[in-house]
């Protein structure tokens, strides 16, 4: 799952570009990895052993 999220982690800013975003602000919110721009909503990325599947 690690490799996962890692990967993910890296196609936020990716895609923020393609998209013609602003620059992508990391941060964490509640221990979880959160990724925000200027003009949209936070995205927050984690996986919980007690959750799996959500």
């Amino acid at each position: 799952m690690r490799i996962r999220l890692e990967e993910l982690s890296n196609l936020v800013p990716q895609v923020a570009s393609e998209l013609a975003l602003s620059e992508v602000k990391e941060s964490l919110k509640w221990g979880e990895p959160s990724y925000s721009v200027i003009t949209g909503s936070p995205l927050r990325v984690d996986w919980k052993l007690r959750s799996p599947n959500i």
